[in-house]
């Protein structure tokens, strides 16, 4: 199972960003994750490949700044394991995505205490000692547009658990991805 990030930790596929080095037109850029990245972020997204993982991003600065907006497009080809036979299933996606980020926020109690709902927006990203991690970005918009249940064509996971014996109905469900990106992934479908 993937887990999850060490904050302290290098990512895997690193692209930082100098909020500085933004013109106030904005500034293009385009990432392509090598074959170790790939390798690294399969791992931590538990996949069985990484085959690519791009992306274009444009950053501008929101009203003349400190605030960025990074709105672009991540790519991917991937092959994941079938939750039902373990058989690998291949995948794509191609999302299009949108994220604010500005100065973190002083750490208060009041802060910590608050409650946010899913009609309000994001809280902006932190850019951290003056950077920005598209890299990261992009990895995290793939582990959100992951599906947590992958399937191989034709494999019906209802009649699968109804005619596994107990023991094997309980390891799919337990072999169902948690943790974080799959919560967000299960609420970007709708299914939270």
């Amino acid at each position: 199972m993937s887990e999850p990030v060490d904050i302290d930790r290098p990512p895997e596929f690193s692209a930082p960003v100098r909020a500085d080095d933004v013109p106030h037109g904005g500034k293009t850029l385009r990432l392509v994750a090598d074959a170790d990245a790939r390798r690294a972020v399969a791992e931590r997204l538990d996949l069985v490949a990484l085959e690519t993982l791009e992306g274009e991003v444009l950053l501008k600065p929101i009203a003349g700044g400190p605030m960025l907006m990074a709105r672009g497009t991540v790519r991917a080809r991937f092959t994941q394991r079938c939750v039902v036979t373990l058989d690998p299933v291949e995948g794509a996606l191609e999302e299009r995505f949108e994220v604010e980020f500005g100065p973190p926020e002083p750490d208060s109690l009041e802060e910590t205490e608050r409650e946010f709902t899913l009609d309000e927006p994001d809280p902006p990203e932190p850019i951290r000692d003056g950077r920005l991690d598209l890299g990261e970005l992009l990895v995290q918009q793939v582990a959100l547009a992951l599906d947590p249940f992958p399937r191989k064509p034709g494999v019906d996971l209802e009649r699968a658990l109804a005619d596994a014996p107990n023991g094997r109905a309980e390891a799919v469900e337990q072999d169902a991805p948690t943790g974080p990106f799959a919560a967000l992934a299960k609420l970007k479908r709708g299914e939270g």
